[in-house]
């Protein structure tokens, strides 16, 4: 949710149809509006006049006005995790999970990193920035690193050194003239601070509890108005359906939780996930059968997007637990302390696929030239070879189960879509989806290519790899699907898993009633 400068307005993010979309809602009114266009929406922000909204939504930057008219892209966006803009035009995004903040124009344009990695490990996952009343200064959050470097930051357009305001692990906010508002532990707190100066005095006060959210779940105005909402948490089941989206079994019951990225076991007797239940990210284990979940990783720091080694007896994810030595760990199911996955060198990148051979594996790495690339690595050699660089994002890919083809999701035509192709040559790429496509996976057999459709469709594609070149059919709508959105749900996994048998196990939302939007007017006068 965002408020005006002014306060006179709120947007916020709910579904339509079990579509996200931006609505408006003026303080003073007795009815909220749907803004058409700004389906898949998220993390609004207004601009300083109240006439336009900032937000993200198809991996872009966005703005719309509010008065009427389509959405304009204004920077690429994989993944947004907040925005603010000033009256000088400026925009600061976050672009993704484990980005700087970057600055933009209002009318876009190339994007420029502000923040960026530093010797003490500050970083790169910044987040949720906001403007200070200077419009020159900015709140920024640091979240998914080691526990000496999280917490809240401010930094500045003319890039000076930033500096830490409070250490800790939630969002913060501020609210005018003199608050800095923080989530912790399930509470909403309140400090007093100085803008100018960035400290922190006295003690805080507690405004609200039950509180699930983050930065999203928040919003204040220039005139100290304090919107939030308490126990915003998505709740999301596992759930088997067959080829017609038939429910053939839950896992469970529906849970209050983070759940995020399933990965089944080869005997499919269990799921690994990227789950936030613990309080930090760490990557659990579920077995399926009793619906018993333990943790494989115990951070801080941060550790996410599992897939399971072939060996089926260890587990691979992103971490920052290695510095020098790669984004990648490596760390047995049964305990035991994680290793870096490979054997020497630096290697960045978060691993998408493996194959059963061990040969190869499948990694994502950003460029600040060349934006999201596919790229393998030899895992005994460490030999790199390029899958697909563009000037676009290729945001997701699977090797087929014979490791000879490769299932993969780029940007080049102005939206995703799906395409084939053979490896590790290069050759014979293929576009597979119609009108855009991600959350790829291959069927067991390798004949059949899975994705999610923009309208939430779960849709097949029949492939034969047989000739020189994919011999592919047009995509069929399997079910409609509504898969876990929002926290711990990142664009470069799917939410889904597929069995041999050819079921599916989705990572399903489960609508329930959403706690009020509290607006608060006069929250300051009451505090001690």
């Amino acid at each position: 949710m965002a408020l005006t400068q002014d306060g006179s307005a709120i947007a916020f993010v709910a579904n339509q149809n079990r579509i996200p979309m931006l609505w408006v809602r003026p303080l003073d009114a007795g009815e909220s509006r749907a803004l058409p266009g700004t389906e898949g929406a998220s993390f609004p922000f207004w601009s300083p006049d109240g006439k336009s909204l900032g937000f993200f939504a198809d991996g872009k930057l966005k703005r719309i006005d509010v008065s009427g008219g389509r959405p304009l892209v204004i920077a690429d966006a994989p993944n947004g995790r907040g925005g603010t803009w000033n009256s000088d035009g400026v925009i600061l995004f976050s672009p993704g999970v484990s980005n700087p903040i970057m600055r933009v124009s209002i009318s876009g344009g190339p994007a420029e990193a502000l923040t960026e990695t530093r010797a003490d490990g500050t970083g790169p996952d910044h987040r949720w920035p906001q403007f200070l009343p200077d419009g020159r200064r900015f709140l920024f959050s640091s979240t998914l690193g080691a526990q000496e470097t999280k917490g809240i930051y401010i930094g500045s357009l003319d890039k000076t050194p930033y500096a830490r305001v409070r250490a800790g692990d939630g969002a913060g906010r501020f609210a005018a003239p003199d608050k800095l508002l923080l989530t912790s532990q399930g509470a909403l707190e309140t400090y007093s601070f100085d803008p100018i100066t960035g400290t922190i005095q006295g003690p805080p006060v507690i405004v609200a509890q039950g509180f699930a959210g983050g930065a999203g779940a928040m919003a204040t105005s220039g005139t100290g108005i304090l919107a939030y909402r308490t126990g915003s948490a998505q709740r999301r089941q596992f759930v088997w359906v067959d080829r017609k989206g038939t429910v053939l079994r839950t896992i469970g019951e529906p849970e209050l939780g983070s759940n995020g990225s399933p990965e089944l076991s080869a005997d499919e007797q269990s799921v690994v996930v990227f789950s936030g239940r613990s309080g930090d990210n760490d990557i659990w284990l579920i077995e399926l059968a009793r619906n018993l979940a333990r943790r494989i990783t115990d951070g801080p720091p941060a550790d996410a997007h599992p897939i399971w080694d072939p060996d089926g007896r260890h587990v691979i994810f992103n971490t920052g637990r290695f510095p020098g030595r790669g984004t990648q760990g490596r760390q047995s199911i049964n305990g035991g302390p994680a290793e870096p996955l490979f054997s020497s060198g630096d290697v960045r990148g978060t691993v998408l696929s493996w194959t059963r051979d061990r040969q190869y594996a499948l990694l994502r790495r950003e460029s600040p030239r060349t934006n999201a690339d596919l790229v393998a690595i030899g895992t005994r050699d460490q030999q790199e070879i390029v899958v697909m660089q563009s000037p676009y994002d290729e945001l997701e890919g699977q090797f087929s189960p014979d490791g000879k083809w490769i299932a993969l999701v780029s940007t080049g035509s102005g939206r995703p879509e799906v395409f084939v192709q053979s490896f590790p040559d290069g050759r014979a790429r293929t576009q597979l989806s119609t009108a855009g496509g991600t959350q790829v996976r291959w069927s067991a057999d390798g004949r059949e290519v899975f994705y999610l459709a923009p309208d939430g469709k779960l849709t097949a594609v029949s492939v034969s790899l047989t000739g020189a070149t994919p011999d592919v059919k047009l995509p069929v709508a399997l079910f409609q699907t509504y898969l876990a959105t929002g926290t711990n749900v990142i664009g470069n996994k799917p939410q889904y898993a597929v069995s041999r048998d050819g079921r599916f196990l989705l990572n399903t939302v489960v609508e329930s009633p959403s706690a009020p939007i509290v607006v608060s007017i006069n929250w300051m006068k009451k505090l001690p």
